[in-house]
């Protein structure tokens, strides 16, 4: 399936330290008008070595967030 956003949305997660960490959930909450939170997703686990920058592309699952498709 391809909704042409690939790229659009991108994380990067820099690790400067000396150890690896665990990044457990990137965690996207759709809200309404009011800015009350009705739908929250955690889309991710991720390890990043020491010295690196973690890049995850994160287009497909905000777009599946916003249209409620999964």
């Amino acid at each position: 399936m391809s909704l042409g956003f690939f790229g659009d949305f991108i994380l990067n997660i820099w690790n400067y330290s000396e150890q690896s960490f665990l990044v457990d959930a990137v965690e996207m909450e759709r809200t309404d008008v009011c800015m009350i939170g009705h739908e929250r997703k955690n889309y991710l686990q991720i390890v990043v070595t020491p010295h690196t920058v973690g890049t995850i592309d994160l287009s497909v699952p905000i777009m599946r967030l916003l249209t409620h498709t999964y």
